[in-house]
């Protein structure tokens, strides 16, 4: 779909952003000055181990300056393509400032959301890769981590097979010496000559990163963006006045390796508000090591999944006094990349007196609606999906009755992708979102659904493919009828996915399927299944796709006229099971499948709704607490 007048209705911002230069480069943003920036401004607010750190504008200029000399020195050009691993127990305060250093620089950074071992000499090939860089001595210096450990051998040979170069991040290029080292009182990055050939050399139209996408055969595709693609949603966020204090501030991301993250951290480099960082596993697995660092870090600002949305709402149902210590100063909420949730919405409004707005995501979650833009006042409990921001078209194609396709032009979005088997896609001028909507007539729009089921949304607010789910858990697709996969909602603990797993016993009876014998057999398969992934898939993938939940029903499944899989009569003949699987994590036929440390987390939270119990159990989880 390319041309405007095939649309049906045409809707876009009367925001432009042609009148809004930004900078050359990304170089040019680090190192220039810029006028409505302060010299002496914060740009990472985040962690080395368990400790707070600030990382300034002018530390990141010298960890910049100084990392392009290491990259000179081994050969490493501006335009190389290169590979950059994050396994999410590391440091991402390093991680960040290697990449914040490499896109600087003009290399072509693959940044995947999780390391797929499988594919890194595939990545290799497609992307014409360099060399590879990892956090390899973090993570050998971690206790316990066996999977994390196996990982980074596996990238170290297959580079090795592939004939490039492995890097370890910290010993081969001394990150962790420019972070704590004192500046030089003589630095001055403007006159330093690698810098200057940097800032002269590079340009907007340089490839920056690439990132992973699930396609629907479950292989990853990888999105490849221009420096221009960033600098242009600096423009179209200042056009949308999306930067005003009533709605910025300290940004919290909690997954680095997505390109929502990687603009918060641009968006950072050009207001001079720290983005704030934390390791991504912490955040389910470690909330005593996570809490200390929100105190600290008074965020202003969250775009988060609902899976993150849930750790705070629970938290602060639990222990109160954690809503003055550490969300004080929250103020705006957004909710991207998934289904929104009215639950959640309606938690936030009860428990921190905050409108959960609403952000659309494409397949890579970039923003290009938001509710943040509505002039009437958000109705959380009937969202649309907002007002698109400036530099956004928006093309509406009639699909049945009174739907339509949804179709998208950005001036930030990716500018082609890789697809592992048809090479190179360049985009159309109007991207198929694949999604279906309704139009009002103040032209507000309300997601529907799908024309495809190829995928689902977990509660990191990434897309899981279901091939990729029948690949593996093809033992129980075996023995059951059909598959529903929800994201959890409850504020527990809970990672993974939640599963309606639709039988046929004639022995039971009809619907909900509460006998424990069933319910222990298909509990045996999952669980097998998950020991199985749990040591051959990267954890963090693990915690994105596995079944850590399910509800058996004994019934005919739903179909169409056409004879196919309803749906929509699945959501209206089965809202109770539905939402008793997304809501509860346990009880009346639903099970959950946690890890050992997930149990002990959500047995503390139970033990601490009792009373007396609460202080004692908050100086556990918060040692310095008065």
């Amino acid at each position: 779909m390319k041309i405007k007048e095939e649309f049906d209705i045409l809707i876009k911002s009367d925001k432009n952003i042609e009148d809004k230069f930004v900078a050359d480069n990304l170089a040019d943003l680090l190192f220039k000055k810029l006028l409505h920036r302060d010299e002496n401004c914060d740009i990472i607010w985040s962690h080395y181990n368990d400790d707070f750190i600030k990382i300034s504008l002018k530390r990141l200029r010298y960890i910049s300056a100084s990392l392009y000399k290491e990259f000179k020195s081994r050969g490493i050009k501006p335009g190389d393509s290169v590979i950059l691993a994050d396994l999410m127990v590391n440091n991402v305060s390093l991680i960040s400032i290697f990449f914040v250093a490499l896109v600087s620089y003009g290399c072509r950074v693959m940044l995947p959301m999780w390391v797929e071992t499988n594919e890194i000499s595939n990545w290799i090939k497609m992307i014409n890769c360099k060399c590879i860089f990892a956090p390899e001595e973090e993570i050998n210096r971690l206790k316990g981590y066996r999977r994390e450990k196996q990982i980074i051998d596996i990238i170290k040979n297959t580079a090795v097979e592939n004939g490039i170069p492995f890097y370890d991040i910290e010993r081969d290029f001394g990150t962790k010496k420019y972070l704590f080292d004192l500046i030089p009182e003589n630095f001055s990055p403007l006159e330093d000559e690698v810098v200057k050939e940097v800032l002269n050399d590079t340009n907007a139209d340089m490839e920056m990163a690439i990132f992973t996408t699930s396609g629907t055969t479950g292989r990853s595709k990888l999105l490849v963006y221009t420096q221009k693609a960033y600098l242009n949603t600096i423009a179209a966020y200042e056009a949308s006045n999306l930067y005003n204090k009533g709605m910025g501030g300290r940004n919290f991301i909690d997954i680095f390796t997505h390109t929502v993250s990687v603009r918060s951290l641009v968006n950072s480099l050009w207001t001079g508000q720290p983005v704030c960082m934390l390791t991504s596993s912490w955040i389910k697995d470690m909330p005593e090591k996570i809490l200390p660092l929100l105190m600290k870090m008074k965020i202003e600002v969250a775009t988060l999944g609902p899976s993150s949305f849930s750790f705070i709402i629970e938290f602060v149902k639990t222990f109160p006094e954690l809503k003055e210590r550490v969300f004080s100063d929250l103020k705006t909420v957004v909710s991207t990349g998934a289904p929104y949730s009215i639950k959640t919405a309606e938690e936030y409004k009860k428990i921190l007196g905050l409108t959960l707005h609403n952000a659309y995501g494409l397949v890579e979650t970039q923003q290009v609606l938001t509710t943040l833009l509505d002039e009437k006042p958000f109705n959380p409990f009937n969202p649309n999906m907002g007002k698109p921001i400036a530099g956004v078209e928006i093309g509406l194609k009639k699909f049945s009755r009174d739907t339509y396709k949804l179709f998208i032009k950005t001036c930030f979005g990716h500018k082609y992708m890789i697809d592992p088997k048809e090479g190179l896609i360049y985009p159309d001028e109007f991207l198929d979102s694949g999604d279906i909507v309704k139009v009002d007539r103040d032209k507000n729009i309300y997601y529907i659904g799908r024309e495809n089921s190829d995928f689902f949304k977990n509660g990191f607010g990434a897309k899981v493919p279901l091939a990729i789910m029948k690949e593996y858990y093809r033992r129980l697709y075996e023995k059951v009828k059909h598959i529903e996969y929800y994201a959890p909602e409850d504020s527990t603990i809970s990672l993974g996915v939640a599963a309606l797993i639709f039988i046929e016993n004639k022995e039971l009876p009809s619907g909900r399927v509460t006998d424990k014998r069933e319910i222990k057999r298909y509990t045996r398969i999952i669980k097998n299944i998950n020991n199985f992934l749990y040591k051959t898939i990267e954890p963090f993938e693990y915690d994105q796709r596995a079944i850590t939940r399910f509800l058996l029903i004994n019934h005919e499944i739903p179909r169409t006229r056409k004879n196919t899989i309803s749906k929509y009569r699945i959501e209206v003949e089965f809202k109770g099971e539905i939402d008793d699987l997304k809501l509860r994590s346990h009880g009346d036929g639903v099970v959950s499948i946690l890890k050992p440390r997930q149990k002990l987390l959500n047995l503390i939270l139970k033990l601490s709704h009792i009373k007396f119990l609460n202080k004692f159990i908050l100086k556990m989880i918060i040692k310095d607490i008065e």
